[in-house]
């Protein structure tokens, strides 16, 4: 079964590089944004998205910073370890410069690190990979107890609200120095205690976001991570 193929569930959008993708991703709401419609996003605020999304202001260019430039030349290192690592569980799939589109909800996009089938049962998931610099203990402990970034939280909750799926695993390099690096795994399911609800809200604030400010055209109140 290819997962990047056009469903009951959402539309595959692809695009011809890396620039044009980027383009397409301010045709709605992506998995990055969903934080800042929910005022959850320590790098962006609301009003910031809005003058993006509505044409104000352009894109921030992130490229060349060497967080993403790291970011996006270990991601296919961490795709390869976790196939190795999970190839007797699932079908890891991927394509680049593709965005998924919500065919209930046509402003909702997702751009997926890769679709996982699920040997065993047929069942599908997302997977997501990050790399994080470990600043200090708390921080450190943010990520052995749980997933450390709401941002990251909120943003594969928008892949199963965008997907329709069934999990989602989220692979993260936590990096405290060239020499200090751990990976870590953690799993979530659509049936967890509380992700149903969690899913519900995002989707809610989303809409608002959306409908409020994007279609009606009104600038929204400056919301910013506490």
């Amino acid at each position: 079964m290819n997962l990047y193929e056009d469903c009951a569930e959402y539309k595959v959008l692809r695009f011809k590089d890396r620039q044009d993708w980027l383009t397409g991703r301010e045709r709605g709401i992506g998995g990055s944004d969903a934080s800042i419609c929910l005022g959850m996003n320590r790098w962006k605020t609301t009003r910031q998205l809005w003058l993006q999304k509505t044409g104000r202001q352009p894109l921030e260019d992130i490229s060349e910073k060497p967080y993403v430039i790291y970011g996006v030349k270990k991601e296919p290192q961490l795709r390869a370890d976790f196939e190795l690592d999970f190839e007797d569980v699932y079908e890891v799939q991927y394509e680049p410069d593709v965005i998924l589109q919500n065919n209930s909800t046509k402003y909702l996009l997702y751009s997926p690190d890769g679709l996982l089938l699920e040997k065993a049962t047929g069942r599908k998931g997302i997977v997501e990979f990050k790399t994080h610099a470990i600043r200090n203990s708390q921080d450190w402990k943010d990520w052995r107890e749980s997933i450390g970034y709401d941002e990251y939280f909120i943003q594969v909750l928008h892949g199963l609200n965008v997907t329709g799926f069934d999990f989602v695993e989220l692979r993260v390099e936590l990096k405290r120095s060239p020499q200090y690096k751990q990976v870590r795994t953690y799993h979530i399911e659509r049936q967890d205690d509380g992700i149903i609800e969690q899913l519900a809200y995002i989707r809610q604030k989303e809409d608002e976001f959306w409908s409020t400010y994007i279609v009606a055209d009104e600038e929204p109140p400056i919301i910013a991570f506490l």
